[in-house]
């Protein structure tokens, strides 16, 4: 399956310069799981709720202190794979990107309900992994 299947061409946007006050209340009134900042109309990076609520950062200061890079996706990357990306990163929203354009985004939830409707359709041949790592209460997390 496709993101472009899940993902949605409706986001949130907010200028790099825009102050964070505003942010906060676009999280407030609309919900996102993340706002996407932009520059020049191009995309600059990502800003969750959960980042912003943990900053105390002043409501002044600009979007961009506190934007951070989000994995881009394709609109034909497979479901899979952006969902892989998105644990890698970090995140919970993903910027869609056709051709070097944003297109929209994607987020754990739509990915999340996407795979719980084929469900009953996977083996556990096609999503284990040989490779597991194991751990002893005594380990650090260095050593993990």
């Amino acid at each position: 399956m496709d993101i472009a299947d899940i993902a949605t061409s409706e986001y949130v946007a907010v200028d790099a310069d825009e102050r964070l006050g505003k942010v906060r209340s676009l999280f407030e009134r609309e919900n996102p799981k993340g706002i996407i900042v932009t520059e020049d109309d191009d995309y600059a990076g990502v800003i969750t709720q959960k980042q912003l609520v943990q900053s105390h950062v002043e409501d002044r200061t600009k979007a961009r202190a506190m934007m951070r890079s989000a994995p881009r996706v394709g609109r034909t990357d497979d479901i899979r794979e952006v969902a892989r990306v998105l644990v890698e990163g970090g995140t919970k929203v993903a910027p869609v990107f056709e051709a070097d354009r944003l297109w929209g985004i994607v987020t754990e939830d739509d990915i999340f309900r996407a795979v719980l409707e084929h469900l009953d359709a996977l083996v556990v041949d096609q999503i284990y992994t040989k490779d597991v790592v194991t751990v002893t209460e005594d380990t650090t997390v260095g050593q993990a």
